[in-house]
């Protein structure tokens, strides 16, 4: 990576106008996690190309992953225009929205997008979690059901499945889910911390902490954890 930093600065000084090495720049940079360098670099390429969509759209992703969704939302919105068959654009966007909290935003360009891409497991997986977020949990459950019909091995899908039915307190449901994931990743703490909401939202904590000090073994460092941890344990 930093031979390729090296290597595009050089040809970027030997020719300014040299739009694909300042692309390929702004790529190094993003990889870098050097993002302000990054949006420097996108638009050196808008000012020799402004209508190259794919520096908008990289500045967009950019701009989201710093929550910056004005500016996110604006190259978004500039790279569909220029590219209305770059579909990628309209699930972003719908996941910029779901992050800023316009949900209603969101849930139009998710739709957009499995308008035709009816079978993208990752963004019917992000659409059961909007209808999550806006507490429709049997929606929400359509489209995750759909998603694990197209990819059964999908864990990610049957986890969301498994916290949809905590949620809804199905939870025998949601513990043979969870046990299955166990029994194919030993090593799983998501699981381990769902089954420890199970067991202290049926009010046995002692075996629902054993669930979480479980998953604390597994990842030591997730502060999420302890705060669950210590929540139920003084809940108790």
């Amino acid at each position: 990576l930093l031979n390729a930093l090296k290597h595009y600065k050089k040809s970027t000084n030997l020719n300014p106008k040299y739009l694909n090495a300042w692309f390929n720049l702004g790529v190094a940079y993003h990889e870098d996690n050097n993002p302000l360098e990054a949006i420097n670099s996108y638009k050196k390429v808008l000012s020799i190309d402004p209508k190259h969509a794919n520096a908008l759209y990289n500045l967009g992703y950019i701009y989201h992953e710093l929550l910056n969704y004005d500016q996110s939302e604006m190259y978004y919105k500039l790279a569909v225009q220029l590219n209305p068959g770059f579909y990628y654009s309209y699930s972003n966007l719908a996941k910029m929205f779901m992050d800023k909290g316009d949900y209603e935003n969101s849930l139009k360009y998710y739709k957009l997008f499995l308008k035709e891409n009816p079978n993208d497991v990752k963004i019917l997986n992000e659409l059961g979690v909007l209808f999550v977020k806006l507490n429709y949990h049997e929606k929400s459950l359509i489209y995750f059901t759909k998603a694990l019909k197209i990819n059964p091995d999908s864990i990610k899908t049957r986890y969301n499945i498994a916290s949809v039915f905590i949620d809804t307190g199905r939870y025998e449901q949601a513990n043979k889910i969870l046990n299955k994931i166990i029994e194919e990743q030993p090593n799983n703490f998501y699981a381990y911390s769902k089954l420890g909401e199970i067991f202290c939202n049926l009010d046995d904590f002692y075996k629902g902490i054993k669930y979480f000090h479980k998953a604390i073994s597994i990842s030591k460092n997730n502060q999420n954890l302890y705060s669950l941890l210590f929540f139920y344990s003084n809940y108790s």
